[in-house]
């Protein structure tokens, strides 16, 4: 029973946060890392931790995020092994020493995600711990290089995210594509970054994440400054409709009683 508490707790907690409300969403994961303590599996914790890494990273708290995955992997110390689990709280490791600028502990967390992750396939996991498979470490691994200020590599990671994660995974596709239009245009090749923005403008329309609005946002601010450059401006012309459609439709969802973000 606490369980399955515990596992509807932080889907919870994804949901709110995929709504922009992460406030909430950190409270659906401490109300379910407190559920997993009943539990008698240990790396039920520890998935929830790896989780709330995340959300830290996001938040752009990455001491608090580096925190998080060490007391994870201290509780993976004592379950049994599960190569997915530990693999994606490495991969937090990695983000968040990178994010603080450590750049060899960031560059062992990340050779370590990546032989843990290969010893997964053989390893199957219980079924409350997240997904995390490679498209999700090279999607991690882009944002961690983007951060150690090694673009060719970064973007390289990005482009592998984007060809791993298929039509059906459009959500974590759009981050990908997103994180992907913004390195290139950090490495100066816009006609890249603008035929990447174009494709995850089609690919988010369906998408009713405060997350990816956020992205498209982050896109048009990392274009603005080059809106001289051919090619450019039509692509922010087509953000700025995009992100005002999205905006209209937000605003009628929160106007609903019951559904506001800040309920």
């Amino acid at each position: 029973m606490f369980l399955a508490a515990a596992i509807l707790t932080e889907m919870a907690g994804w949901m709110t946060h995929d709504l922009g409300r992460d406030m909430e969403a950190s409270e659906h994961f401490r109300v379910a890392f407190g559920l997993a303590h009943a539990t008698p599996e240990t790396s039920v914790g520890a998935n929830v931790l790896a989780i709330t890494s995340h959300l830290a990273l996001q938040l752009g708290d990455a001491s608090q995020a580096l925190v998080l995955a060490h007391r994870g992997h201290e509780r993976m110390a004592t379950a049994e092994p599960i190569p997915v689990l530990t693999a994606r709280l490495h991969a937090m490791e990695c983000r968040a020493q990178a994010r603080l600028g450590d750049d060899m502990a960031a560059q062992g967390a990340l050779e370590a995600a990546q032989a843990t992750l290969e010893a997964a396939s053989t390893a199957p996991s219980p079924h409350w711990v997240a997904p995390f498979d490679q498209a999700a470490l090279a999607s991690e691994s882009a944002l961690a290089l983007r951060d150690l200020r090694m673009l060719r590599a970064a973007t390289t990671e990005a482009e592998r995210a984007v060809a791993l994660r298929g039509e059906n995974r459009a959500r974590s596709r759009a981050f990908s594509q997103s994180a992907l239009a913004e390195l290139l245009v950090q490495s100066g090749d816009l006609e890249a970054a603008c035929a990447t923005g174009v494709q995850l403008l089609t690919a988010c329309e369906p998408l009713g994440s405060s997350r990816v609005t956020d992205h498209l946002h982050g896109l048009s601010r990392a274009l603005t400054p080059f809106r001289n450059v051919p090619q450019v401006p039509d692509v922010l012309e087509q953000l700025a409709q995009v992100n005002r459609r999205r905006a209209a439709l937000l605003d009628s969802f929160d106007a609903r009683p019951g559904t506001g973000r800040h309920q």
